[in-house]
């Protein structure tokens, strides 16, 4: 753990201390101050640890077809408005007898379940029904956790 710890502290300060080759050869190309004052600006702005693990789709997948459940889910899911804030995952419980079963999670929360069958061929129907359920709900629980506030209630833990 405190390897991890590490290793995301250095890549935060180190990401926030050295401009990228792209600026400095701007800065060097054009000899424009404005350009270089906007350098220093981006490379001051404070990067945190959540910043960097927003916006990925976790795969738990194990079968082929979970696989491909996947792929169209995740493709789906970034094709939304600012789904890149949202971290969710994609489990799935094989079943040799029912197919499989799908669990999109978001924080602690199941914000969605649904059943594949092995047989692919309905796989791109379920998931863009999946990525529209999935993200009304983090949507919705977003503006809920922004608009009401209550001080007996913690946040959710990580």
């Amino acid at each position: 753990m405190r390897a991890f710890c590490w290793f995301v502290t250095s890549f935060i300060l180190f990401a926030g201390s050295a401009p990228s080759a792209h600026e400095s050869q701007d800065v060097n190309a054009s000899g424009n101050a404005s350009t270089a004052a906007s350098a220093v600006n981006n490379a001051s702005k404070p990067v945190s640890a959540r910043d960097l693990f927003d916006g990925i789709v976790i795969d738990q997948t194990i079968t082929r077809a979970g696989k491909d459940f996947y792929q169209l889910f995740s493709a789906s899911w970034f094709d939304q408005p600012l789904a890149e804030r949202y971290t969710v995952s994609v489990r799935e419980l094989p079943s040799a007898r029912f197919g499989s079963q799908i669990i999109v999670t978001f924080g602690n929360r199941r914000i969605y379940q649904g059943q594949i069958s092995p047989n692919r061929n309905q796989n791109k129907r379920v998931s863009e029904t999946a990525v529209e359920i999935a993200y009304k709900a983090v949507t919705e629980g977003e503006m809920q956790r922004l608009l009401f506030k209550d001080p007996d209630l913690g946040q959710d833990e990580i």
